[in-house]
């Protein structure tokens, strides 16, 4: 005898015609709820390595409709993950999307459809007819707890402004393609989900323009939407305009005050570099300006990255942000990220445990710490990601002699998820 729910993820991680795939299908029995994983490559389309469009299409549908054929009906799905690599152009991934909008799944609990293809510039003006206009679910998923959304058309997730697709989640993550939604539409999706816990936006993407960047609207002043539950909040912007007042509206909108963890990452365009102060010092000082106050007081962990315009005559918004939160236990500094904070006299976030850091150099660590260190200021762990095992194994000793006798303990990482897991984004 066998449990039925012990063949209840369906990978497809077999090729054509997915043998045990179809076994896994069949002891899952008629009604066990089904956990769909799959992660796209050329074994769907004959393992052809630069296949036609079509294939494209073909080889995603065929898959899909293979589950279903062998018992795996939509109804039965508990949860939907899909994954597209940076190699695999675009159409897989917007057919999935067809197939969903004409599926029921009143059993779903979870969904991430995650996107790292090819960014394409004009992507709603080009998305497929079938596609749009038409709501991502044939029926409001009533069930659905948590969500990661990236490169949904803008068309399909806000269809209808005053009736969200989504409700109650407590977990959403979402990155937009290039077009951002009208903040009144993202408004009343995150309003329809108030116990929201992780909520992650990332508006950063791979196609500029040079026009895009006039832009003189003004911040959008909409209600707050109170999220007391909130405790990880990821702000992964790259504005499209000089004066990032899309990003600085939907920030005014959270009222969210006890945010643990923060992502925050402001970059700069390939052409200028946004002008990113005033959303600064709102974080770092609430909205009351006769009353400065951390906006989010229970601040420990924080991911810092902002493009800093070299000609702006104010502070450093790093060291605003740092002398901001001196709680803070985690810093994390990732690739290209400036250090100029850890070294500024006195010594910012006196209470840091752990330090995630991204050098390029053993030299380059010791002179973003030493002094810190040598100066009885050391964090208790410093961890330096690195590509692989075997460059931890090759480079990792480099690293550790320079702060070797300061009382500092210096790990390697090489995982993907490794920030994530730090600011308890991902589930433990």
């Amino acid at each position: 005898m066998f449990s039925t729910q012990l063949w209840s993820l369906i990978t497809l991680s077999d090729s054509p015609p997915f043998s045990f795939s179809a076994l896994c299908l069949d002891r899952s029995g008629t009604t066990t709820p089904l956990e769909i994983e799959i992660r796209l490559s050329n074994r769907l389309w004959g393992y052809l390595e630069e296949p036609e469009p079509e294939l494209y299409t073909f080889g995603m549908l065929d898959a899909l409709e293979f589950i279903v054929e062998n018992g795996g009906t939509t109804s039965r799905w508990k949860s939907f993950w899909l994954y597209t690599p940076g190699d695999i152009d675009i159409e897989p991934h917007e057919t999935a999307l067809g197939f969903i909008q004409n599926s029921p799944m009143p059993a779903l609990e979870r969904f991430e459809i995650k996107y790292d293809g090819p960014h394409y510039k004009d992507f709603e003006d080009h998305q497929r007819d079938d596609l749009r206009n038409k709501p991502l679910f044939l029926d409001p998923p009533t069930r659905l707890k948590a969500a990661t959304l990236e490169w949904i058309p803008n068309s399909c997730l806000f269809t209808i402004p005053t009736r969200p697709q989504l409700v109650g989640l407590t977990r959403l993550e979402i990155m937009f393609p290039e077009t951002h939604p009208e903040l009144e539409r993202f408004h009343a999706l995150l309003s329809a989900s108030p116990a929201l816990s992780i909520l992650s936006i990332d508006t950063r993407r791979m196609c500029y323009d040079r026009s895009s960047s006039v832009d003189g609207r003004a911040v959008v002043r909409l209600p707050k939407i109170h999220l007391p539950n909130l405790r990880a909040l990821a702000l992964l912007f790259s504005s499209r305009t000089i004066i990032p007042w899309w990003e600085h509206s939907l920030l005014l909108m959270l009222n969210a005050p006890n945010v643990e963890s923060l992502r925050l990452w402001l970059e700069g365009h390939a052409y200028w570099v946004p002008q990113n102060q005033d959303l600064v010092e709102y974080i770092a000082k609430g909205p009351d300006s006769a009353d400065p106050k951390p906006l989010f007081p229970y601040l420990t962990g924080l991911e810092l990255f902002i493009k800093q315009d070299r000609r702006a005559p104010r502070s450093d918004p790093d060291e605003e942000l740092l002398a901001a939160y001196p709680g803070l236990r985690t810093l994390v500094l990732p690739h290209l990220a400036r250090h100029n904070g850890l070294r500024v006299r006195p010594w910012l976030v006196p209470s840091l445990v752990r330090l995630i850091i991204h050098v390029r150099s053993p030299s380059e660590l010791e002179e973003a710490i030493y002094e810190r260190c040598a100066a009885g200021m050391a964090p208790k762990v410093v961890e330096v990601p690195m590509l692989s095992e075997a460059h931890i194994e090759r480079e990792g000793s480099k690293y550790s002699k320079v702060l070797d006798g300061l009382g500092v303990e210096v790990c390697f990482s090489h995982s993907n998820h490794r920030v994530r897991e730090a600011l308890r984004f991902e589930e433990p």
